[in-house]
Parts: structure tokens; sequence; C-alpha cells
């Protein structure tokens, strides 16, 4: 058995948009061992742990608004396992407000998911 952090809530896809401020992510982790820690850190800053460990929950994640929020969840493992990781590219759109795009442009062309 190997490692494995999956993001289920608010949505398995790869990318989820939202006119919040924050997000709240939860999903569920696995390690051949037990499980040390499950984190959470957004590539527009900020980071934390997630509360509990199999059945984890991240909250009040906070997002910058009118750009894509990457935000990685890790699960860690005792005893020297491999980590694993798990993607999420969040839109914010900003309260209210919708995102303009040019025509053909796809909002989410650089969006990878692991």
């Amino acid at each position: 058995m190997s490692a494995e952090v999956v993001i289920n809530s608010p949505t398995s896809a790869p990318v989820y948009v939202t006119s919040s401020g924050s997000i709240t992510l939860s999903g569920t982790a696995t390690c051949p061992t037990s499980i040390s820690t499950v984190a959470w850190s957004n590539n527009r800053g900020g980071s934390g742990t997630a509360t509990d460990t199999l059945n984890w929950t991240a909250s009040g994640i906070t997002l910058v608004q009118n750009r894509v929020n990457d935000i990685t969840v890790t699960v860690s493992c005792t005893g020297g396992a491999p980590r694993a990781s798990d993607l999420i590219s969040v839109r914010a759109n900003g309260i209210g407000r919708a995102v303009l795009l040019m025509p053909g442009e796809d909002p989410y062309q650089t969006i990878v998911r692991k």
C-alpha cells in the first residue's frame, strides 16, 4: 500500500470556481504506516494543518480574489514512508463578480491535477 490523499469536497474535480473569499476542503488520506499529518498550502500564500487525518478537513483557507489559487494537500506518514499530494485549482472570482474571458480563452489551460 502506498500513501494517498484525495480531495473530495467541495468537489473531486481538478478545478473549482467560487465567489467566496475562503474555502474548506475535505477528503481522505491513507499511509502504509500511520499518518503523521495532513497539511495544505496555497501557492498564493498561506498554509496549515488539517483536522483529523483519515477523514481530514482543512477550513478557513483564504483565497486571493480574481486569481487561480493552487491548493496542495499533502499527507505525511510516520517511519519515513513516502508522502503523497493532491492538488485542486480554485478560481476565486470575487464576491458577485464574473470572470471576463477573451474569445477562445481557456481559464484552466495551465491547471494540472496530479
